[in-house]
């Protein structure tokens, strides 16, 4: 984790170091104290006003550092639209995909939708849950203002009519369920338990797990048995969002 401020979207809980809109909710995240970042411009420039004494004594090293701060300031402005453009073309990608048969996914991303079968739970969040995400504004009288997001995964499978998908403790956010959203300041929990039905979305790729050969499947007869896995990264987030229990009698 680099050094600095970690900015908190309200809605969704994903974390960043950008102080950039989030590109699911396309809200201003809020720092640890619960704060909106700053304007784009002061929270990029990097030299400070000097003392009034200090003013003119030494031009070269006044237009120096606003040369340096400029550059500095474009830089980052050229990072943050290269960022931006690529948050926009994976949400694009995302929303494009369709729930679909997990035995016939073939791209390296895929959205699959079946019951939750848990494996192992997931590590510091409420008892037996697959994953979670929750949220914790503490208003002391007089003090600061603090929003504790906090989300975890555990290992489980998502099982449909054609077969089975592996989450292991990946790169992930929580979303709440269809047609409900996490308000954006104050408490807030959702959590994904054993046989629930949820949507997963993200990167994929077929693999052999050898503690779960029986619900793989061989491409050959020297091949071992491969499962798909989702495989979420810090740069491509799985979307976890849990579904009403009667949204289809079957899934894909």
């Amino acid at each position: 984790m680099r050094a600095g401020r970690r900015y908190t979207c309200p809605r969704c809980g994903e974390q960043s170091t950008h102080a950039v809109r989030c590109f699911r909710c396309a809200v201003l995240p809020l720092d640890e104290h619960g704060h909106p970042p700053p304007p784009l411009f002061e929270r990029q420039m990097l030299f400070r006003s000097q003392p009034p004494s200090e003013i003119g004594n030494d031009t070269l090293a006044l237009v120096t550092g606003v040369a340096a701060g400029t550059g500095y300031f474009f830089t980052r402005l050229r990072r943050e639209i290269r960022a931006h453009r690529e948050r926009r073309r994976r949400r694009r990608r995302i929303e494009a995909l369709r729930p679909g048969p997990i035995a016939e996914v073939r791209a390296e991303e895929a959205r699959v939708r079946g019951h939750v079968e848990l494996l192992r739970a997931a590590a510091g969040g409420p008892i037996d849950a697959a994953a979670y995400l929750t949220r914790q504004r503490d208003a002391p009288k007089g003090g600061d203002v603090t929003v504790e997001t906090r989300i975890g995964c555990g290992r489980f499978l998502v099982r449909d009519d054609s077969g089975a998908a592996l989450v292991d403790d990946d790169f992930l956010a929580v979303l709440a369920p269809p047609g409900a959203s996490l308000p954006a300041s104050g408490d807030a929990e959702v959590v994904i338990r054993h046989g629930d039905r949820i949507e997963v979305t993200g990167p994929v790729a077929w693999r052999a797990v050898p503690d779960l050969q029986q619900l793989g499947r061989g491409e050959g007869f020297r091949s071992a048995p491969r499962v798909l896995c989702f495989d979420g990264r810090p740069d491509a987030l799985l979307l976890l969002r849990p579904l009403p229990t009667g949204e289809g009698a079957r899934e894909g």
